[in-house]
């Protein structure tokens, strides 16, 4: 279950968190069959695409490399996606029990195919090593190939010129149910009786 030394090499730093070296980029090398598209900024005047399906938080679960399906190198790294129907993202990572995180902000859009993000706020208390991801770069924008199925977000990237796959899984929030009034019948209870029947009881052994 571990990749080889040239793996960890060419991998983000996102992954040193997972215990490799670091790379370029969590978002790694972008690509398809296709030729990719030049990328819009995102502040263009047209509007964003927000699928509903894509709005929520979503747990980085595993990978497929080499075609070969693998669960997340290290459970105690917690990698989240968070997409907002206003047009914003928070990508967080950090590992359990350790010390340091890595989170920023970005403007997100999926078009045609691809899931087009900017980066628009870093947060200043990362730990120092964030900083060698390109993708905790303010202003850095990515183009990835992306789809849902099955309730889970797969992000299409390349390494090494073999396609990498991250699986992501859709967090369902909580529904907030109305809680109907329960109907409550107050009786008159004999509270005379009742203590006269626990005097009568026999006293406790001592």
């Amino acid at each position: 279950m571990f990749f080889t030394r040239q793996i960890f090499i060419s991998l983000s730093v996102f992954f040193s968190f997972l215990g490799a070296s670091h790379g370029s980029s969590i978002m790694g090398e972008m690509h398809d069959s296709r030729e990719m598209p030049e990328v819009p900024e995102v502040g263009e005047n047209r509007d964003p695409l927000h699928p509903p399906e894509w709005l929520g938080r979503w747990h980085y679960v595993r990978y497929i490399y080499q075609g070969q399906e693998n669960p997340n190198l290290n459970p105690n790294l917690l990698v989240t996606f968070e997409f907002k129907a206003d047009g914003t993202d928070i990508l967080r990572w950090y590992r359990r029990n350790e010390e340091g995180f890595c989170e920023r902000r970005g403007e997100w859009r999926f078009d045609t195919g691809f899931f087009i993000d900017k980066v628009t706020w870093v947060n200043p208390r990362n730990a120092s090593e964030c900083s060698l991801d390109q993708d905790m770069h303010q202003d850095h924008v990515s183009s990835t190939p992306a789809r849902i199925a099955r309730e889970e977000l797969w992000l299409y990237m390349s390494m090494g010129g073999d396609e990498f796959t991250m699986i992501w899984e859709h967090v369902k929030a909580p529904q907030n149910r109305a809680i109907p009034r329960r109907q409550v019948r107050v009786s008159r209870f004999d509270y005379a009786a009742h203590w006269s029947r626990e005097s009568s009881l026999p006293p406790l052994p001592r």
